[in-house]
């Protein structure tokens, strides 16, 4: 953004010095990086760009100093995820006797919840599916609002899953977790991370980032089914493509829809499509109604 302050300049500068090998220019930037308040300390730590200074004294300065900022910060994000507010809606049906599957819906970025609790609305009542979605904490320039880092937007995944289980409106067997653009990539990062918390994924226009959540390379006893949803003209089209051969490689179900003449946007006809991968990822025949 042009900023002299902005530590994600120095950051990409440093990167782009690793991988020339430039390793002189390129442990400064790294400080500089964390000097000026970077925080994604899974990112530097996993960032394959910066393999060729990872065995340098400076670098693991850096990535302690890192930890440490991304350690103040969550500490200052506790208070957010203990007076979490959810945007909710139940389906027509919802007795509120017993629990119901739930769809937790994350944003992208400058969107907020209100507006994917309205993408997802008819498709989750479809399915007879509580879905919930919390705001993100950090307002953006385009007057919305973003997740920070992979552990900030977890903290608040992990605080409202928690919220819902425990007011017996969600069943921890059966919760959904998806989302759109920025939101879908903090999806499949918490799910990666989490594999036992979910019954499905559905990443929308997302990414799959192996900085911050590799898809495992042997099959693991519990894990969540995959609906991953995408438009052929967007520019993590072929990231998705293959994150499903790597996912389909180790035994996950993975549904992979590709919608052509779709950019960085839903489906077309969006209702049905959020439904069927509703259906999908919670085992449900889809009856096609």
């Amino acid at each position: 953004n042009g900023r002299s302050d902005d530590p994600s300049a120095a950051y990409y500068l440093a990167c782009a010095f690793a991988r020339a090998g430039q390793k002189d220019d390129a442990l400064p930037a790294v400080t500089t990086c964390v000097d000026r308040g970077w925080f994604q300390t899974a990112l530097l730590e996993r960032d394959s760009d910066l393999d060729s200074v990872r065995s340098a004294p400076e670098f693991a300065d850096a990535v302690e100093k890192s930890r440490q900022t991304a350690g103040v910060r969550l500490d200052r994000h506790k208070s957010i995820v203990e007076h979490l507010r959810l945007e909710k809606a139940y389906p027509r049906d919802y007795s509120g006797t017993k629990p119901i599957p739930m769809i937790l819906a994350l944003h992208g970025f400058g969107s907020s919840g209100a507006e994917i609790v309205e993408a997802w609305r008819k498709a989750a009542d479809d399915v007879g599916a509580v879905l919930v979605a919390p705001t993100a904490p950090h307002l953006t320039a385009l007057d919305g609002y973003g997740w920070g880092s992979t552990e900030e937007g977890e903290a608040i995944v992990l605080g409202a899953i928690a919220l819902m289980t425990k007011a017996h409106a969600a069943d921890p067997s059966k919760i959904v977790l998806t989302g759109f653009s920025q939101g879908g990539t903090l999806a499949a990062a918490v799910a990666l991370r989490h594999p036992d918390l979910f019954a499905g994924v559905i990443p929308i226009c997302s990414v799959f980032d192996p900085a911050t959540a590799a898809v495992p390379l042997k099959a693991m006893p519990f894990f969540p089914r995959f609906a991953i949803l995408n438009g052929a003209d967007d520019a993590e089209a072929e990231n998705n493509r293959t994150a499903t051969r790597l996912l389909n490689r180790v035994g996950v179900p993975v549904r992979f829809r590709l919608y052509p003449g779709v950019g960085h946007a839903f489906p077309r006809d969006r209702d049905l499509e959020l439904r069927s991968a509703g259906r999908f990822v919670l085992n449900i025949p889809d009856q096609g109604k």
